[in-house]
């Protein structure tokens, strides 16, 4: 569905999921009788392009570790580069060398509406 989605709904009170790559944001709102309601909804992202030469992988995680000491995966591509929209925050971007038999990590944070480029060297 686009941008432009249009549903006719009985009265009740809903929530809008609107989703672009590795962001997600919901949007509750309600609905009357004879109501037309326009539903704007904020990503609140930005554009994370990152690039690590060699890789056979790059993951996303986020930044903060649980109480087990692990973090949360927020996505994985294969290959050495690599772009998303991402909701603004602090990351983790996590480099896997298959050849090597090490990974190597480094910290980026995203706001929203920018684009932020990243380089994992080996």
């Amino acid at each position: 569905m686009g941008p432009d989605s249009k549903f006719w709904l009985p009265p009740d009170d809903y929530v809008a999921v609107t989703s672009l790559e590795l962001a997600t944001v919901e949007q509750p709102f309600s609905v009357k009788v004879g109501d037309v309601k326009d539903v704007k909804v904020t990503l609140d992202a930005g554009v994370l392009v990152m690039s690590a030469p060699g890789a056979y992988s790059i993951e996303v995680l986020s930044s903060k570790k649980d109480i087990q000491g692990n973090r949360k995966a927020l996505g994985l591509n294969y290959g050495d580069t690599w772009q998303q929209t991402i909701p603004a925050g602090d990351y983790v971007v996590l480099r896997h060398m298959s050849d090597q038999g090490h990974d190597k990590e480094m910290p980026v944070t995203v706001k929203a509406g920018e684009r932020s480029e990243i380089t994992v060297q080996p």
